[in-house]
């Protein structure tokens, strides 16, 4: 077992860059992770859902991914 202490007069920034230094960088997300995800559960064709997303840019509502999963689930 492996225990570290952190300590510095130069405050939290130091503190985390030594601690990511030691343990590594965390990755960055893709984009489409951390953006908005609009999902309808129900029967719709591609049409309908560009008709959506044309419906969310008019009204200024930023939607990043649009999917639908029925479709595509075994079984329904």
């Amino acid at each position: 077992m492996e225990f570290f202490v952190f300590g510095s007069t130069l405050g939290p920034k130091a503190i985390s860059k030594a601690l990511s230094e030691l343990s590594g960088y965390a990755p960055i997300p893709s984009i489409p992770s951390i953006g908005f995800h609009y999902c309808k559960w129900e029967y719709n064709s591609a049409d309908m859902l560009i008709e959506r997303s044309d419906n969310f840019t008019a009204f200024g509502f930023p939607v990043d991914v649009l999917w639908s999963d029925i479709e595509y689930a075994e079984n329904k």
